[in-house]
C-alpha cells in the first residue's frame, strides 16, 4: 500500500502495532526494528485481561469453598467450633451476582 500511495520508507517515522507476532515480525522486516512500536492501550487492555481473569479464578475458588462448607454438615460444624471464642460468629456467606 505505501508503494501504491507513493510513500517511501523514509517519511515513516514509526508503525504501531498489536503485540501478535507475525505483525511484529512483518513491520520488522519491512521497516526495521527501530521503527516498530508496540500499542500502549493493546499492552494496557492484556494485562487488564489477565488480572479480571486472576480475580475470576480466585472468586471461583472462594464459591467453591463456601459451597462446600455449606453442604459438610461436618466442616460446617468444625467452623464454627473454630469460632467459639468470638463474640458474633462470622458466617459464610455466598456471594450473589443480583
Amino acid at each position: 500500500m505505501i508503494e501504491k500511495w507513493g510513500i517511501t520508507t523514509e517519511k515513516i517515522a514509526a508503525v504501531v502495532t498489536d503485540n501478535g507476532a507475525n505483525i511484529v515480525k512483518a513491520v520488522t522486516i519491512a521497516f526495521g526494528k527501530q521503527k516498530h512500536l508496540w500499542c500502549f492501550a493493546h499492552t494496557l487492555n492484556l494485562v487488564a485481561h489477565a488480572g479480571i481473569e486472576g480475580a475470576k479464578q480466585l472468586l471461583k475458588m472462594v464459591k467453591d469453598l463456601t459451597r462446600y462448607c455449606h453442604q459438610n454438615v461436618n466442616v460446617a460444624d468444625a467452623l464454627r467450633k473454630a469460632q467459639n471464642d468470638k463474640a458474633v460468629p462470622l458466617k459464610l456467606i455466598q456471594s450473589v451476582c443480583t
